[in-house]
């Protein structure tokens, strides 16, 4: 990660990289309901000839939000997405915009809302985890705020994203290939479509 991060940061990061956290735990993650197949996710639909796909704005975790989380165990969000997860159940393909970085290593918007007089918005693992419980399949890092942990958060980030078993698109490690979401049912056969979610591994 080290020649990585040397080679890609453009400038020097303007907060602390810190190494003790609140505590943040991802708890149980559901499985990922699409599985890799050389470069193809396969995923059943559930109906014969379609697919129900949902895709939502800006998912962030801001101060409120993570301030509220910080007072549960393991610092979860689950309560954020109590309104929505029966929706998101009935669709084939959840998918939303991650508008934070994930990163362990920089400080969270909680303990630093601003740095160098701008929007920080950095979250812990454990919001990544509830998305993924709420019903989120992937989610796309392609975001004006994708480097506000530096070059070592996007990394991070994906990183994250892959341990919460949530496809992702956008921001990519380095050498990256795109991959295709497929949707299969009995009567229609395969459909596939374009989306970069290979997982850094």
């Amino acid at each position: 990660m080290t020649a990585v991060i040397e080679r890609f940061e453009t400038r020097e990061p303007s907060f602390p990289v810190r190494s003790e956290r609140l505590a943040a735990e991802t708890g149980v993650i559901p499985r990922s309901r699409f599985d890799s197949d050389g470069n193809v996710y396969r995923g059943g639909a559930s109906a014969a000839g379609s697919a129900r796909l949902m895709i939502v704005g800006d998912l962030m975790a801001r101060f409120r939000q993570q301030a509220a989380a910080s007072a549960t165990p393991g610092f979860s969000f689950d309560f954020s997405f109590d309104h929505v997860r029966a929706l998101f159940a009935e669709g084939d393909f959840v998918m939303g915009n991650l508008e934070t970085a994930v990163s362990p290593s920089v400080p969270y918007t909680l303990e630093a809302e601003h740095i160098n007089a701008r929007p920080h918005l950095n979250s812990p693992i454990s919001f990544l985890s509830a998305l993924r419980r709420a019903g989120f399949d992937a989610v796309t890092n392609a975001q004006n705020h994708v480097y506000d942990a530096g070059t070592r958060g996007v990394l991070e980030t994906l990183d994250a994203a892959n341990q919460c078993q949530l496809l992702h698109t956008g921001h990519m490690p380095p050498r990256r290939t795109t991959d295709f979401l497929s949707s299969t049912s009995e009567e229609s056969g395969s459909v596939s479509s374009p989306i970069s979610t290979a997982p850094v591994r």
